[in-house]
């Protein structure tokens, strides 16, 4: 009876946790983290491209009502103006565009072909339809890209022929 008493006096006179008690709490948060990271970094990139999207849409349609403007005030005596068209985009989006765009522009519709946003990080492309084969196939829609940054805004209408 008299070992029994000395064993719960010496458990109640315990304070704090044992060396191996923390290394395995320190094991177990390693664990979760290296099982952690990896999926949060992917979310994270599905964000950032989601992002570029996003904002390359908003210059897509800006770049589209610009072009229909444009469209509109065309007859024999007008030309094409890139600056205009620039500005009417720049008016259009009220600053929400924190990259450069570039837009190819079909010269007989003033339909957008293609645009590319960039923001610095990614780029995102559009492409109003799906041309080419085998490894040069350019699929219809957006696409993401790392790192390919665009300097200055241009419009451009498209001088090749299809």
């Amino acid at each position: 009876m008299n070992v029994m008493k000395k064993l719960r006096d010496s458990r109640k006179n315990k304070k704090g946790f044992t060396l191996v008690e923390l290394i395995v709490v320190l094991v177990i948060l390693a664990i979760l983290m290296a099982i952690l990271i990896p999926a949060l970094t992917g979310y994270i990139r599905k964000a950032q491209d989601k992002q570029v999207v996003a904002e390359g849409r908003t210059a897509l349609m800006a770049a589209q009502t610009a072009l229909s403007e444009e469209y509109e005030k065309k007859d024999a005596t007008t030309n094409f103006v890139e600056a205009d068209v620039i500005k009417e985009i720049a008016d259009l989006t009220d600053g929400d565009l924190d990259g450069s765009y570039s837009v190819v522009v079909d010269p007989a519709t003033y339909k957008v072909k293609t645009l590319s946003y960039s923001n610095g990080k990614k780029t995102a492309v559009y492409n109003s339809e799906a041309s080419g084969t085998g490894d040069s196939a350019v699929e219809k829609g957006w696409t993401v890209q790392n790192a390919s940054t665009i300097t200055t805004n241009s419009v451009k209408l498209e001088t090749t022929t299809p």
